[in-house]
């Protein structure tokens, strides 16, 4: 089976902290995977190096077979890669699936600087986001 999401030593650390150190996985389409590991382990420093909000120091990571390092956040999210942050208590008049596309909705790199609605480029998000859950969980929308 072919990666759908593959990475390779991938590493990052801040100032004398390495937060990721030589990571390598594999995810092949309709795989589904889990991450664990205490807190401090650097789980949320690999999405967030995966989704572009930090650039590892080291290593390649490949979308689809498109690098993702070369990517800005919006544009790896326009490919259908992006990361919700935890919320405490989910929206409990939508589903699931709903909840987890608010995280696509609200990125925005200029709406975090108070310009424009991070509507219209969120909703760019939402049609690759769909096309991959559907490639890789066929069935799974409605």
């Amino acid at each position: 089976m072919s990666a759908l999401l593959e990475g390779k030593n991938l590493s990052k650390s801040f100032g004398g902290l390495t937060a990721v150190k030589g990571v390598d996985f594999h995810l092949a389409a309709g795989e589904i995977v889990g991450l664990i590991g205490p807190n401090g382990a650097g789980k949320t420093t690999l999405f967030n190096l995966i989704t572009g909000i930090f650039p590892p120091d080291t290593g390649t990571l490949l979308f689809d077979g498109r690098d993702l390092l070369k990517k800005k956040p919006f544009e790896v999210c326009r490919l259908g890669v992006a990361r919700t942050f935890q919320i405490v208590r989910p929206f409990l008049k939508m589903t699931c699936l709903e909840n987890t596309l608010v995280g696509i909705i609200g990125r925005n790199e200029r709406n975090r600087e108070g310009g424009q609605s991070g509507t219209k480029r969120g909703r760019s998000c939402i049609r690759p986001a769909w096309a991959i859950m559907n490639r890789s969980w066929p069935g799974i929308l409605p």
